[in-house]
């Protein structure tokens, strides 16, 4: 059951624990409005989005929300070269206003790929902490969807959007899985992120500061 709770923490979003001094899990807390707000501004936003080419003009016109050309791979189709797949870079460009919430679905998708690299062995768990850091980086990235949400009501995690497919749920299903199976009754050392939206902030340093901002997935 133990192992059950865990697994529907990285993908229903609520806010199911704390985090004490030692990094142990304690009961359930909510943070304040006046204590949660974006993990950067706009300017930067739209740096990074010049930088990733990232626009409805780069973007190929006939992609659609829900059916891209590759289908069959779980990865999705990237016909612009810009390592977004482009049914949901389509999504991202038409479902939200503030480029802040655009860049921060797409440097989600640097943490959700991995997910899908543990599901194809592109990515192998050869660590209790690496195991951990995935982890506990994607319930990072719920969690501050979660806490922004409480600032403004209108804004949906894209989370349901990436993972689209019977064949993509399956895909992070069982990546999840093999993740929970490698930290077994370590559980207990988990320690959570106590700013979570700080996973965005953190990414989005590597993004402007690699020569390659497309390769740090």
């Amino acid at each position: 059951m133990k192992g059950l709770l865990v697994l529907l923490l990285i993908f229903v979003i609520p806010p199911l624990f704390a985090v004490d001094q030692q990094g142990t899990a304690t009961q359930p807390s909510v943070r304040r409005k006046q204590d949660i707000s974006l993990p950067f501004n706009e300017y930067y936003a739209l740096a990074l989005l010049a930088k990733w080419r990232v626009s409805s003009i780069e973007l190929p016109q006939h992609t659609d929300f829900f059916n891209d050309i590759d289908g069959n791979d779980i990865y999705g189709a990237d016909l612009n070269n810009n390592q977004i797949r482009d049914d949901y870079e389509k999504m991202l460009l038409s479902s939200y206003e503030r480029p802040e919430y655009v860049v921060m679905g797409i440097l989600a998708t640097k943490k959700w790929n991995i997910l899908f690299d543990v599901y194809t062995n592109n990515v192998q768990i050869h660590t209790l902490q690496q195991a951990k850091t995935i982890f506990i980086d994607n319930i990072a990235i719920n969690r501050c969807y979660y806490d922004l949400q409480q600032i403004d009501r209108h804004l949906a995690s894209p989370i349901l959007a990436y993972f689209n497919t019977d064949d993509r749920l399956n895909a992070k299903r069982l990546a999840e899985e093999q993740l929970l199976a490698a930290i077994g009754e370590n559980h207990h050392t988990l320690v959570f992120h106590n700013q979570p939206c700080e996973i965005f902030s953190e990414l989005l340093k590597v993004a402007l500061n690699s020569e390659q901002a497309l390769a740090f997935r």
